[in-house]
């Protein structure tokens, strides 16, 4: 259900997206894919009733049922809109909604075992929303300070500049320090996105060499200073996230124990186990650890030396005699 679940979104927004390039080109959606919206629509009303029938009055504290519950009336609700005669432009905020839906897919990925590595990159990503929000803040901050020291410094300079027509080419040199926020964006633009630092920073260093005091230095503090310490702080708090995590790491460590035991029994299966009958002798296991390079390995890798084998096999065998690897891998 949650594989069919996740293909029903993809296939919801694939045409979302088709619909919102459409519209705004001016041309109108296919029917075709107004239908197969729709066909979505009803597949996830009947989901929603679904859960409402399992789960009973207890759905009603799921947050993820009233989310589903919101996408479901806000899609019947442009439906009936646009059955009225309302123009596309007049419900599309409504339409807007239909970005939601990927929180289904969101849900998906959790539940896949086969979309680890994606499942990781995506909570990590949300334990850090927090602190990309401060790292912002504080990034304004540092660029606001500087700001105030160009808008004093380095403005005048500017507009003598821009009078004797330096920046002839350029309509928005002139602008670029004249108040606090316009020298932020200045900065956001030069230092955060690497666009034209050079058209005004050289022309006012050439005219006043001790600028180059204040763009080196805000160019130094936030580029390679604070946005730096925002990635070290990103990485630490994802992995302090990561470490509470209990249901991850616990769903983690059993997809670790299969691959092991596949790996285990792939080594056992005609190499260690020579006879193929699903049970290990003593001799066996320690010819297997001599003479199977892959099996060797791995015993390397855990410490394990012969006397230790041989240690682990009495655990696991009471009479001493073969263990039933097969048994003892179910």
């Amino acid at each position: 259900m949650d594989v069919l679940s996740g293909l029903v979104v993809c296939i919801d927004l694939g045409l979302a997206c088709v619909d919102i390039d459409l519209r705004a080109a001016g041309a109108p959606g296919p029917t075709w894919a107004f239908l197969v919206c729709q066909g979505c629509l009803a597949f996830y009303m009947i989901e929603l009733f679904w859960h409402a029938f399992v789960g009973g009055w207890r759905v009603l504290r799921s947050f993820n049922w009233w989310i589903d519950a919101s996408i479901v009336i806000a899609s019947i609700t442009e439906v009936v809109f646009l059955f009225l005669g309302s123009s596309a432009e007049e419900v599309r905020v409504v339409k807007l909604l239909r970005i939601a839906r990927i929180t289904r897919l969101i849900r998906f990925v959790r539940k896949s075992p086969s979309l680890r590595e994606l499942r990781k990159l995506m909570m990590m990503f949300a334990s850090v929303i927090r602190t990309l929000g401060w790292s912002f803040l504080f990034c304004f901050i540092a660029t606001t300070l500087w700001s105030m020291v160009a808008v004093e410094l380095v403005n005048p300079i500017v507009q003598q500049l821009a009078d004797e027509g330096e920046f002839s080419d350029c309509k928005e040199c002139r602008e670029a320090f004249s108040s606090i926020l316009q020298s932020n964006l200045t900065f956001l633009q030069t230092m955060l996105a690497g666009d034209s630092w050079g058209s005004i920073a050289m022309p006012v260093i050439r005219r006043q060499p001790y600028t180059a005091i204040i763009f080196v230095g805000a160019l130094v503090s936030v580029v390679y200073g604070i946005l730096n310490l925002v990635v070290a702080v990103i990485v630490d708090a994802a992995m302090e996230q990561r470490e509470k995590d209990i249901t991850t790491l616990a769903a983690d460590l059993d997809y670790e124990l299969e691959e092991d035991l596949k790996l285990l029994g792939h080594f056992f299966t005609g190499t260690v186990d020579a006879n193929g009958d699903g049970e290990l002798s003593l001799q066996e296991l320690l010819r297997g650890a001599e003479q199977v390079p892959e099996f060797q390995n791995r015993l390397r890798v855990m410490d394990i030396d012969a006397v230790d084998l041989e240690q682990l096999f009495r655990m696991l065998d009471e009479a001493w005699t073969s263990w039933n690897w097969n048994k003892g891998f179910s």
